[in-house]
């Protein structure tokens, strides 16, 4: 394959990446992770922003600066903000050609560079605004200059190109700096003399580079791990090459094929070192990940592992030589069809919202708004009021604000009950992104606002309008200060006043409340996945009272489900309120199963109750 045959097919997979990548990058909502980058911005010089915009963070500073100089030029409308970053990612296509072609021919870097061009995984984060499409290129950019030097085909260029590619990985994300650490440190390995000398150079120089940010990532690693990742399962690896390879077993194949029939066909003459390189920087870093999550802190998720990816691909096409040019044409032009048809097609990547969205939950609050007027209550449960603020300011409605943004943090669920208590409105809407949701917050609303009048459901969030009507309560069962209908209930604590209402005291020698029983398998029968407990109280005034409403699941002696919500959430000390608590049902392990409920007095403080039951969910 002579050199314009190489450049006309590297422009094929070129355009391919740019295509893909451009193609309406600024419609998508911003994620939740792009707007708190944006919302970390609003800082007058380079100092402020890296003192109050990236140490509380724990990303190093090269995105959070980037983005700063963007939007201070050319404002905060997605298409500017997002294209430093798309950019990037087709830079790194490139750049995986010319690492595939300085590691082993012409041949392999445009079947790196077409897969990478295509397949969900890279494409998905080269169009947000995020560290990993830069980080995506200044990776393979260390790659290239780190393979020519280690090969004895560099020039002075390539050791201070590798010194600058290696800084910037640092300063760009963590586990890009990890993948490049790697890499460099198995450099001192592979070379002596002075060529070691020479890279030794290089690496002084990438980390002089990086000691001013030294101080900042001392500070961003002492903040420990990312706590709503969660730890690991034990087969997380096999998940996550399953997800980079768009989780395809026709990607996987037609890869995995290619890839085999270039040692078939070429019998290349492969030191160890060049096939097997490739896939340990691969794993290194991953394997880091998972045991760092599972043993010290919880880390590890897929978008990290995009920076240790393209050396994946150098991997599986380390047999391909420049020879067979149309056998390396059709081989390119299959890769790139694969991948595009398993992405577009096969994986609707361009009808999937990947992220929870706030524009479209935004422009629904003004819809309904200006259909209803100033007749609605809004509230919302996200990260920060300028996710959606943002959004409202761009609408017909730009001075529309939500009465409360955060329904879910500690005193959300108090907050929201008053504030439909405080509001004549006949409708309340309720959106949310992003955040885990507990089912308490519509069983709290429709208390009051039962009829749903309108719903649009997206990925991970959501809006719903809500409206004042008849309530349809589905009880199965209320305590009537007795043991009968499922109850069990010491009398002595049920107190009688003519003047007041009928209550059960729990506290002191008797901490537990009544408890209602029910078959798991009946309620099952009739299709009931979850119960709702309604509760009247009035919580002691003493500080520190913790008070729980408990669901439990046994199976003759064993109890295999324990479950608590605290009651404070909801009534504050020294009130007398309501508070409604979700159970989802968990699955029997038997017949005889049976489900317990009761309210808990942990901590030995006097609770009065005056009214329990056990409803359905709507």
């Amino acid at each position: 394959m002579d050199r314009r045959e190489r450049n006309i097919l590297l422009g094929i997979v070129l355009a391919m990446a740019a295509a893909l990548r451009l193609w309406n990058y600024w419609q998508p909502s911003y994620s939740n992770d792009e707007l708190s980058a944006l919302a970390r911005l609003d800082f007058g010089t380079l100092k402020d922003l890296i003192a109050g915009g990236v140490r509380p963070d724990g990303h190093p500073a090269a995105a959070q600066v980037l983005l700063w100089h963007v939007v201070r030029i050319f404002g905060d409308r997605e298409a500017w903000v997002r294209l430093p970053f798309v950019l990037a990612g087709i830079g790194a296509v490139l750049y995986m050609y010319r690492t595939g072609r300085a590691w082993h021919s012409a041949s392999a870097g445009l079947l790196m560079a077409a897969a990478l061009a295509t397949l969900e995984f890279p494409l998905l984060y080269s169009r947000i605004a995020r560290p990993y499409a830069l980080g995506l290129l200044f990776a393979t950019m260390a790659a290239y200059h780190w393979v020519r030097i280690v090969r004895g085909t560099h020039t002075a260029r390539n050791l201070w190109l590798l010194a600058i590619s290696l800084a910037l990985c640092a300063y760009t994300h963590y586990f890009c700096g990890l993948t490049a650490a790697v890499m460099a440190l198995t450099g001192t390995l592979m070379l002596k003399g002075d060529r070691l000398r020479q890279y030794l150079y290089a690496l002084g120089g990438a980390i002089v580079l990086f000691l001013p940010h030294l101080a900042t990532t001392l500070h961003q690693l002492s903040m420990g791990g990312v706590a709503w990742v969660g730890i690991p399962q034990n087969d997380w690896p096999v998940e996550h090459l399953a997800y980079i390879l768009n989780d395809s077993y026709m990607v996987m194949a037609v890869l995995g094929g290619i890839g085999l029939l270039g040692w078939v066909v070429f019998r290349p003459h492969r030191r160890w070192t060049q096939w097997m390189l490739p896939l340990a920087f691969f794993l290194t870093p991953m394997l880091i990940g998972f045991f760092y999550s599972k043993h010290v802190s919880p880390v590890l998720q897929h978008s990290v592992l995009l920076f240790s990816f393209p050396f994946l691909l150098v991997f599986i096409f380390s047999g391909w030589e420049d020879r067979h040019r149309w056998f390396t044409v059709m081989s390119v032009i299959l890769v790139l069809a694969t991948g595009v048809f398993s992405t577009v097609h096969q994986n609707g990547f361009y009808r999937t919202e990947h992220f929870g969205v706030f524009r479209q939950l935004a422009e629904r609050a003004v819809e309904w708004r200006a259909q209803l007027g100033t007749d609605l209550l809004l509230v919302a449960d996200v990260n920060h009021p300028s996710y959606l603020d943002r959004y409202l300011e761009r609408t017909s409605i730009p001075d529309l604000r939500f009465a409360d943004y955060r329904v879910t943090d500690e005193g959300g669920l108090l907050r929201l009950k008053r504030l439909m208590a405080g509001t004549d409105a006949h409708h309340l809407v309720y959106a949310h992104s992003t955040l885990n949701q507990t089912p308490e917050v519509e069983r709290i609303i429709r208390e009051k606002y039962p009829m749903v009048v309108g719903s649009e459901i997206h990925f991970n969030s959501g809006i719903t309008l809500f409206r004042k009507g008849d309530a349809q309560r589905h009880t199965i069962s209320r305590f009537n200060f007795d043991s009968s209908g499922g109850w069990m209930c010491d009398t002595i604590a049920v107190q009688t006043d003519s003047l007041a209402p009928v209550t059960y005291t729990i506290g002191g020698e008797r901490p537990y409340g009544p408890t209602w029983t029910a078959s798991v398998h009946g309620l099952a029968e009739k299709n009931i996945p979850a119960l709702t407990i309604y509760l009247e109280a009035i919580m002691p005034a003493e500080a520190g009272a913790e008070m729980l409403l408990v669901m439990e699941q046994w199976s003759g002696e064993e109890r295999y489900v324990w479950e608590a919500r605290p009651i404070h959430v909801q009534i504050p000390s020294g009130e007398h309120s309501w508070a409604i608590f979700d159970f989802p049902l968990q699955p029997m392990k038997g017949t005889q199963d049976v489900v317990k409920v009761y309210a808990w007095s942990a901590s030995g403080h006097t609770l009065r109750i005056q009214h329990l039951e056990v409803r359905t969910v709507d």
